[in-house]
């Protein structure tokens, strides 16, 4: 454990990021015992937004045993200057009790459940960085000459068990194509080699359209069909545009060689689960 993490893959004991694990967690979703953030789980639970903990302070929607609100307080004891809804009598009563145990024993469950998936990731520990070349096959709403040299650039990240993620970027030659983070529905193969490990790969993005807000534009993100674990390694960016883009790519089943430690622990296949 590190005393402090910036990454969402590193437990530290103070944690900084968008989706920080740690014992204090601080950024937009954090996870930890002390949790600081927009919507943040923890036991003692600091949130802008909607909390969810043990012992909850937050300006939104807060839930928990002992909540203290601007907004709405939903919890055993509940106070806020907003909409207080809580459960049970005065403080000193059984009827009380009972049911500061039962909000105190939900939070808890919910906060295992809903943290749990997000803790595994922080061991997920292997980590390679691979690469893959590839021949222009075929190229629609953009033109790639047949010769053009490409390459698929990944690192993966696994836990040796059940979850890998994946982020693969797709050039040919200086035209980038597209660059996607995959968190699930990969699955990856290890092959020994001389000099090292050489890896297949099956993963699947799904093409995200463009959105408008206000005056901001997301642009679409193509999607990718990235698969060498087929007899013909091939690999599909398509995207309905603008420009509409449907482009694949001949690629070579095997990696180039990687002068690491493995990805798994033993020769086979992991497919992920769903995260």
């Amino acid at each position: 454990m590190q005393l402090i993490s910036t990454s969402e893959y590193e437990f530290g004991f103070i944690a900084l990021g968008g989706a920080p694990i740690g014992v204090i967690s601080i950024g937009g979703f954090p996870v930890g015992v002390v949790a600081v953030g927009i919507v943040p789980m923890g036991l003692l639970s600091f949130a802008c937004g909607a909390g969810l903990g043990l012992f909850n302070f937050t300006c939104g929607i807060g839930v928990g045993a002992y909540v203290r609100a601007i907004g709405l307080a939903l919890g055993a004891d509940a106070e806020s200057v907003g909409l207080p809804l809580a459960l049970g009598g005065q403080r000193p009563s059984t009827w009380y009790r009972v049911c500061f145990g039962l909000v105190a024993a939900a939070v808890v469950l919910c906060l295992y459940y809903v943290g749990k998936e997000r803790i595994a990731v922080t061991n997920m520990t292997r980590v390679v960085d691979v690469t893959w070349h590839a021949r222009p096959a075929k190229s629609e709403g953009i033109y790639i000459e047949p010769q053009t040299e490409c390459r698929i650039a990944g690192q993966l990240r696994s836990d040796g068990v059940e979850r890998i993620h994946a982020r693969l970027r797709v050039d040919c030659g200086s035209l980038k194509l597209v660059e996607r983070s995959i968190r699930s529905g990969c699955s990856v193969e290890q092959v020994d080699v001389e000099g090292g490990t050489a890896y297949r790969l099956r993963c699947t993005a799904d093409r995200v359209a463009a959105r408008e807000n206000d005056d901001k534009v997301t642009p679409e993100v193509p999607g990718l069909i990235f698969d060498t674990l087929a007899s013909e390694g091939r690999a599909r960016v398509h995207a309905h545009g603008p420009p509409p883009m449907n482009i694949e790519l001949h690629v070579d089943a095997l990696s180039d060689v990687v002068v690491a430690e493995p990805l798994l622990p033993v020769e086979g296949p992991l497919e992920t689960r769903a995260n």
